[in-house]
């Protein structure tokens, strides 16, 4: 199989989610129009499908999966530019990243004996769409303070707040949201992932009340959807 004359930072984005994710190693199934990433962190607490668009040539299996090693690939495309154009082989057990004067080669995994790994269809009742640049700055706002945010909806205005046992707070207002709903992720899961989300005008948010959180973002090149476990509220 062959991806011909892709930009590293393009590369890099389309893995930029199992690496905010910290997995070891990622499950790529080859598709006839680009590449589809599953991925879970080691918590449990985070999964995330990545769906690539991009040229295919000559690939021996149509649905065919194989399975990276992150850090062997993020290490390979460190030693390009980030601008540098590059073909990427994957044969006999190997991927090959391929520039105009160099070339890294590092070994597949073997492929893994479970069943692939997908996100799962929960039907949840309340979507907010969303600027994604908002987010990222709702995050950045009160990251500080705890490490959990709660997302709820009351009067009508989608928030995210952030409380310390000490007394102090944050709160980011996203956007309207008509309908009730109040969640409660993990900061730095919810930081991790809205960081590796590619470059979009807008994000979907879609959310039940103690039910996990589901990020849904598309560039025209790569659709993501990701989902965060909530934590639970307790009386202790």
């Amino acid at each position: 199989m062959i991806i011909s004359q892709i930009k590293v930072q393009d590369l890099a984005e389309i893995f930029a989610m199992p690496t905010a994710l910290n997995v070891k190693d990622t499950d790529v199934r080859i598709l006839d129009d680009g590449l589809e990433l599953m991925c879970i962190d080691p918590s449990h607490v985070a999964m995330a499908t990545i769906r690539a668009y991009v040229d295919i040539a000559n690939a021996e299996d149509d649905d065919e999966i194989v399975n990276i090693e992150i850090g062997a690939l993020n290490e390979a495309l460190g030693k390009f530019a980030k601008t540098d154009f590059v073909d990427v082989f994957i044969r006999d057990g190997k991927v090959t990243i391929k520039g105009e004067k160099s070339r890294r080669t590092f070994r597949l995994n073997a492929p893994s004996e479970a069943k692939p790994l997908r996100v799962p269809e929960l039907d949840l009742e309340v979507s907010a769409t969303v600027p994604l640049a908002e987010i990222r700055k709702a995050v950045k706002f009160g990251g500080d303070i705890s490490d959990h945010y709660i997302i709820d909806s009351l009067h009508g205005v989608l928030t995210m707040t952030t409380e310390s046992d000490e007394g102090c707070s944050a709160t980011y207002e996203l956007g309207s949201c008509k309908d009730l709903v109040r969640v409660m992720i993990q900061s730095d899961y919810m930081a991790n992932v809205i960081k590796a989300l590619p470059t979009a005008e807008e994000i979907t948010l879609e959310m039940t009340t103690d039910y996990p959180m589901r990020f849904k973002a598309s560039n025209g090149t790569i659709e993501i959807m990701a989902l965060i476990a909530p934590r639970i509220e307790t009386d202790d």
